[in-house]
């Protein structure tokens, strides 16, 4: 398995057509705001979107961004849009993308990472 980030990968399309397959609302939404340009504009320019890939699946993803649905507020940086895709549940794949997103924000200097959820 492999952690790519979306904005940085030269597959932009197939993987922007993997994430549209996510049949939740959220996720459908993070797909149409990658469509027409607006994600950025939404969670930050500084934003990234990490996708967990096998092979040619897509597994997990999340985001990792200045800015969160929960606004206004000076916290920062956000983990959001965390997802796995059904045939990959159960083994905690996802924590291997969340631990890299915490990474990231570590390596930026961050404290903390906040996560926003209605769970």
């Amino acid at each position: 398995m492999e952690i790519i980030e979306y904005f940085r990968t030269e597959n932009k399309e197939y993987w922007l057509t993997k994430l549209g397959e996510c049949e939740w609302d959220a996720g459908r939404m993070l797909h149409r705001r990658l469509l027409d340009g607006s994600m950025k504009q939404l969670i930050g320019e500084e934003a990234k979107i990490l996708l967990l890939t096998d092979g040619d699946n897509l597994v997990s993803f999340c985001t990792l961004a200045p800015k969160d649905d929960i606004q206004p507020t000076d916290l920062t940086p956000w983990i959001g849009f965390v997802y796995t895709f059904p045939s990959y549940r159960r083994h905690r794949h996802v924590g291997k993308l969340i631990r890299h997103a915490e990474e990231l924000a570590k390596a930026a200097g961050a404290e903390k990472t906040h996560i926003s959820t209605n769970h």
